[in-house]
């Protein structure tokens, strides 16, 4: 039982290797996709994905690559993450804040 979160994590890290995914230098648990100009990038913590980038279609192919090879609940848009609370703005911009927490 002790093995199954990392087995579930090296089961995910191939399946994002395998979409064309690198993984961070810098952080084990975040995969960066890039395709010409635009971006995706997935962070994993324990059994949380977040999912962002700069264009919407290549989330949503992503996402239902990801459903096909795992059960997934999609939450919407992220609000609190880690103690961070996520603002999004008017002008397409969002706003990280630990106000609750000061």
């Amino acid at each position: 039982m002790k093995q199954v979160p990392r087995q579930w994590f090296d089961r995910l890290k191939s399946t994002l290797l395998q979409f064309g995914f690198e993984g961070s230098e810098c952080d084990t648990s975040l995969f960066i996709y890039k395709q010409q100009v635009h971006t995706v990038y997935v962070l994993v913590y324990v059994d949380d994905i977040i999912i962002i980038g700069s264009f919407t279609s290549l989330i949503q192919q992503l996402t239902t690559k990801l459903h096909n090879a795992f059960f997934l609940k999609q939450l919407g848009h992220l609000d609190y993450f880690l103690s961070l609370e996520i603002k999004y703005l008017p002008n397409n911009s969002i706003l990280m804040t630990q106000s609750k927490y000061i």
